[in-house]
């Protein structure tokens, strides 16, 4: 079995990983962190784009997408600001409207903001994401 999901799947001796063992290794991964101060610190949106950059920017830092390509050189500084945010700044010029009045539609569709994505049909969805 030589397959890139070898190591996610199944251990070296090629038995399967069981799912409490793979979410074990997700909790553990390291990303859990960003995603969660992510998802809390995007509760509001301003009209300015200063929460977008900073959540982005930490999504894109932890993932390791600034160290080339159009996020090469953002930085989160030691006080929290963003540097050379120029570019999702540029981004949230292009579509900040529009996730302002997605993020102003979860409380009026009844659903968890949690749940918003979830619980969409797939028409809604594909509506959401052509919209982004």
């Amino acid at each position: 079995m030589s397959s890139s999901f070898d190591n996610v799947l199944f251990n070296a001796t090629g038995e399967a990983i069981t799912p409490d063992e793979i979410s074990r290794r997700i909790d553990y991964f390291g990303y859990n962190d960003a995603v969660r101060d992510v998802i809390h610190n995007s509760c509001e949106l301003d009209r300015e784009g200063e929460v977008f950059v900073k959540c982005t920017a930490r999504l894109l830092s932890n993932f390791g997408m600034t160290r080339s390509g159009p996020f090469k050189g953002l930085k989160i500084k030691e006080d929290g600001s963003v540097k050379n945010k120029q570019v999702l700044l540029a981004c949230w010029e292009r579509i900040g409207n529009e996730l302002i009045e997605i993020r102003n539609a979860i409380p009026k569709s009844g659903s968890s903001r949690d749940r918003y994505l979830v619980e969409l049909s797939e028409s809604e969805l594909r509506k959401l994401a052509t919209k982004t």
